[in-house]
C-alpha cells in the first residue's frame, strides 16, 4: 500500500498498517501493540499470506492478476 507517498509490501505493509490502526476495541488495540513491532510482523506475515491464499482456494477464487507483468 502507498503512504505519504511510500509504497510499502509484505511485512512492512503489515507493520506500518498496525502502526496507523486505531486502538477503538480490544481486537485493534491488540493488533497494534503485536504487529507494529518490526519482528512480530515479520514473523506473522507469512502465516497472513498463507491464511488468505488458503481462504481464496477455499472459497474458489483466484489471485488477482498483476498488471504489471502483463507484455
Amino acid at each position: 500500500f502507498v503512504y505519504q507517498g511510500r509504497v510499502f509490501h509484505g511485512h512492512d505493509a503489515t507493520r506500518m498498517l498496525a502502526a496507523l490502526s486505531s486502538t477503538d476495541t480490544l481486537f485493534s488495540t491488540f493488533n497494534r501493540l503485536a504487529l507494529s513491532h518490526p519482528i512480530a510482523a515479520r514473523l506473522s506475515y507469512p502465516v497472513f499470506k498463507l491464511g488468505r491464499f488458503a481462504s481464496l482456494m477455499l472459497r474458489g477464487k483466484r489471485l488477482l492478476d498483476d498488471p504489471r507483468r502483463k507484455g
